[in-house]
């Protein structure tokens, strides 16, 4: 079922194999897709996992959102239409943003979180918002700087920064909007699930002490520092990245 149906949108959901319940529904951060996590990860059979692209990203039609808040929207709709229960939401950054707002409205078919590279305030450098109006292919060409840690691979960087530029500069403009106004700060105490937050020691846009503050101030948190990665941790550090998520997930790893 790659491609489902809410409103007049068709959005493309990867789902992976699996009979299991369980499912870890993940969310790409800002001008992103599906693929920006792991692909063994999204390979996963012991429990179910699916990765949605939003509306005008990646393979998924429809508009993108200048809201967390709407965003947030399009997500419990596409759960309420697949019917599913048991749902750990991940998400990364803006993803991230999401998953937390969800996690403030406290749907019943929520059990936990990942939280990935987020917080629970997103400012974005003016830099970048003015940017993506005036000069996209320049702030583009500069956001694997501020993505990648020093160790990253240059081609997993070029198809980044090419991947961002097909998404295009509105879309990825809405997405950073919409972080820049996020700030769920006086509600984390509201957020009663089980949370994972998985920070990275080189991440610039989202530094540690993001994660940090999530982990203090959520009511049932653990948080896990990736070595020597950035921004696009579950990319860059993937067998890690796994290694943190499948066991709060209840699942093994050898």
């Amino acid at each position: 079922m790659p491609q489902i149906t809410i409103g007049s949108e068709n959005l493309y959901i990867h789902i992976s194999e699996s009979t299991s319940p369980q499912t870890l529904l993940l969310i790409h951060g800002s001008g992103g897709d599906h693929t920006h996590w792991p692909q063994h990860l999204l390979a996963e059979t012991r429990i179910r996992v699916a990765a949605i692209d939003l509306p005008g990203h990646g393979r998924s039609g429809g508009s993108g959102r200048n809201s967390v808040e709407a965003y947030a929207d399009v997500i419990e709709a596409v759960v309420t239409h697949l019917g599913w229960s048991e749902i750990t939401l991940g998400g990364h950054s803006l993803g991230g943003a999401i998953a937390l707002t969800i996690g403030v409205r406290a749907p019943k078919w929520l059990s936990g979180l990942v939280l990935v590279g987020t917080g629970a305030r997103l400012r974005v450098a003016s830099a970048i918002l003015d940017g993506l109006m005036q000069q996209p292919d320049a702030v583009f060409s500069e956001m694997d700087a501020w993505a990648f840690g020093p160790k990253a691979d240059s081609r997993m960087k070029e198809r980044f920064v090419q991947q961002m530029k097909a998404t295009g500069a509105e879309v990825v403009h809405g997405d950073f909007s919409a972080c820049d106004r996020f700030d769920v700060m006086a509600d984390l105490s509201r957020i009663g699930c089980r949370t994972l937050v998985v920070a990275a020691e080189n991440d610039r846009l989202t530094p540690p002490k993001y994660s940090e503050y999530l982990t203090k101030h959520l009511p049932d948190a653990r948080m896990v520092l990736l070595p020597e990665a950035g921004h696009m941790m579950a990319l860059e550090q993937p067998e890690r990245f796994r290694d943190a998520v499948l066991p709060f997930m209840g699942i093994a790893v050898s």
